[in-house]
């Protein structure tokens, strides 16, 4: 008999009563409601079905009672009044960008008019931690996220009665205070007003930034369907913009769409890109397609015939292929191997340290 465990619970008092919102290692989403009125319940499964799936749900309520459910690292999508479904089809968060922020453990909170959300990022010698984007509605879109507590993810970020802030965590990596367990630490707002620790001295911040896209609209990549020489991904002299019968075509630079007539030769995409910093402690790749497809980072390879069924994946580059950025003009490369018409999202984020 398969077990399901529970993941990530969290009790929101909504409207007068208690509720529970959860995920399980079955990958479903589910919320329980208290009977008696109290935040020790007993709680029930009023739905008596799962709301939606994936993992790491949370619950916000605006200053205007609207309820929202907000999961992963992704999405949102606002409550009936009742709690008792979704009202409306997910949406996707993203930054200004086109990026995305962590890859678990969201939660959302509000400072006066601001709206900001926090999710877990793995960043090197910060280990798993807090990082928080702001929006000025809850949909978004957000700014580049920042880290806000290190070697502490997965928060709730709550301001008390005095006004004063504190922030939920789980110790999740080998320099967290603890392992495996949850705990509370004092945060305030700095002169930037970014999101730390209570007492912290440190007039640098780390931030995401998003090398691919960056914002701009546009088609920048170079394309063409003759089989390249073993060296194709660090020249692009025979390379051309769509033609001979291929379409390609998107708003900005991450998702776009490749049209093959049908056809399932390998495609050969290119695109360069500058970097305006020296070190970088975290590369983040994410893609989504349905087919398989090698990508070259300068030259390096980063993953050779890596199949994608269609959903949002990720992953880190570290070793060599992190220590080819460098600043200045960088190459990023793409063997596609699909048939009819691939939809394709790509991203590539780094982390760098700044003052302010």
């Amino acid at each position: 008999m398969n077990k399901i465990s529970l993941w990530a619970p969290e009790i929101h008092y909504i409207d007068g009563d208690y509720y529970i919102v959860y995920s399980t290692n079955a990958q479903f989403i589910g919320l329980l409601k208290s009977t008696t009125g109290k935040p020790q319940g007993p709680y029930k499964d009023f739905l008596n079905r799962q709301l939606t799936n994936y993992i790491d749900p949370s619950l916000f309520q605006d200053t205007d009672k609207k309820t929202y459910l907000i999961y992963k690292n992704l999405y949102i999508a606002l409550m009936k009044s009742d709690m008792s479904d979704l009202a409306e089809t997910p949406r996707i968060l993203k930054t200004k960008e086109g990026g995305y922020i962590g890859f678990e453990g969201i939660s959302m909170f509000k400072n006066g008019s601001t709206y900001y959300i926090t999710c877990a990022e793995n960043i090197n010698e910060f280990g798993y931690s807090s990082i928080v984007g702001s929006a000025e509605n809850p949909y978004g879109p957000y700014s580049s996220p920042y880290l806000a507590i290190p070697h502490g993810g997965h928060n709730n970020y709550i301001q008390s009665k005095d006004g004063k802030w504190y922030a939920t965590m789980f110790g999740f990596d080998s320099n967290s205070p603890f392992y495996e367990q949850p705990g509370i630490v004092p945060m305030e707002v700095n002169k930037k007003g970014y999101f730390q620790p209570l007492g912290t001295k440190d007039e640098t911040v780390m931030k995401q930034k998003q090398l691919i896209p960056n914002g701009k609209l546009g088609f920048p990549w170079s394309m063409t369907d003759k089989v390249q020489s073993k060296e194709w991904f660090k020249n692009d002299s025979t390379f051309q913009f769509a033609q001979n019968g291929y379409l390609a075509y998107g708003e900005d630079s991450a998702s776009f769409a490749v049209n093959t007539n049908g056809r399932v030769d390998d495609l050969y995409l290119r695109k360069t890109f500058e970097v305006s910093f020296d070190k970088i402690s975290l590369l983040t790749l994410t893609y989504k397609f349905k087919g398989q497809a090698s990508f070259y980072l300068n030259g390096l390879n980063v993953g050779e015939n890596i199949k994608c069924s269609g959903k949002l994946q990720r992953f880190s580059l570290s070793g060599a292929v992190l220590k080819s950025m460098h600043k200045g003009q960088n190459i990023f490369s793409i063997q596609l191997k699909t048939d009819n018409t691939a939809n394709i999202e790509l991203g590539l984020q780094a982390w760098v340290k700044e003052m302010y």
